[in-house]
């Protein structure tokens, strides 16, 4: 069965909290789930939100932060950006398929996209689409963004990235690096883009179920009444979005085939032994696991190269 989900709803939690239902309960053997944010911050399931991006301007200005449970970095949405995800068993997830959809849907507006790396979309080496992944055991995510007219400005001032991460991609800034669809078509909109998208998913993978997601309706029975919003509730929770702090006493930065990872920790006799780890390694559960080694290991300096985390 292959099913083709669309909703009108703005609100980041709502649409997290609808993703992650589908990945639990809808029978289908590949989704395409196609879903906007409104004025949002969407940071990755181990980054610190501190570090990432200004936390306290961004909220006073009226924008909204939320945690993904899926690995990599953070990513500014609004309407002029569109989300797509790819929810699909085993036997029927492939990524370089996935994001030959998008590629495929560009053809439309005369837009030769490129497939760079593991998650990014490029166009003449300018990135439009970057890309995250998780799973649930019993099903595989793959999500992605669609930058068409978003607003540059807001992710100059709200998102603080790594400069060091930005100068090993040869970069100077975040906004240097991307590039809005809306520049190389003028008449591409994300109506017109969401179209597309489901079209090339169909050339793709047969004909589809396509159903409207009404976020504030029983449309099937993984959104059964008060399970959608108890969900969203998780996701909108200050705990989980920001996390805590606990005052941990050392700190120090590793750099792995994961990428750079800060790690604060707590030290008894020189042994480490709690550890918070912050990554936007693609591997969602890159942080958990490097924490498990670290624990019990000597108490290290900063800088150090750890293999295999």
């Amino acid at each position: 069965m292959i099913r083709i989900y669309e909703t009108d709803c703005k609100d980041p939690y709502m649409n997290l909290a609808a993703e992650e239902l589908l990945m639990e309960s809808d029978p289908a053997d590949i989704i395409l789930f196609l879903w906007q944010n409104e004025n949002t911050i969407v940071i990755g399931r181990n980054q610190d939100v501190r570090a990432e991006c200004r936390v306290q301007e961004f909220l006073a200005a009226g924008g909204r932060i939320a945690r993904r449970k899926s690995g990599g970095g953070a990513v500014y949405h609004d309407t002029g950006n569109l989300n797509f995800s790819f929810i699909a068993s085993a036997d029927h997830y492939d990524v370089r398929r996935q994001l030959g959809v998008i590629v495929k849907a560009l053809v439309r507006f005369g837009i030769r996209a490129e497939i760079s790396g593991r998650n990014d979309l490029t166009v003449s080496g300018r990135k439009f689409s970057g890309n995250a992944f998780y799973d649930n055991k019993r099903m595989k995510l793959h999500h992605g963004t669609i930058l068409i007219d978003t607003d540059p400005a807001k992710i100059a001032a709200y998102l603080t990235p790594d400069q060091r991460k930005l100068a090993k991609r040869g970069v100077k800034s975040v906004g240097a690096r991307v590039v809005c669809l809306k520049e190389l078509c003028p008449d591409i909109t994300a109506g017109k883009m969401k179209e597309a998208v489901q079209e090339a998913f169909q050339d793709e993978y047969g004909p589809a179920v396509r159903q409207m997601l009404c976020t504030n309706a029983e449309t099937g029975s993984f959104l059964v009444r008060g399970k959608l919003e108890n969900k969203a509730a998780e996701y909108a929770n200050p705990a989980w979005i920001l996390g805590t702090r606990k005052g941990y006493a050392g700190r120090m930065e590793l750099e792995s085939a994961d990428g750079i990872c800060t790690v604060h920790y707590t030290e008894e006799n020189g042994i480490i032994t709690e550890a918070a780890v912050f990554t936007d390694s693609m591997d969602w559960n890159a942080a958990d696991k490097l924490r498990r080694k670290l624990i019990g290991s000597p108490a290290g300096k900063e800088n150090q190269w750890i293999n295999g985390s």
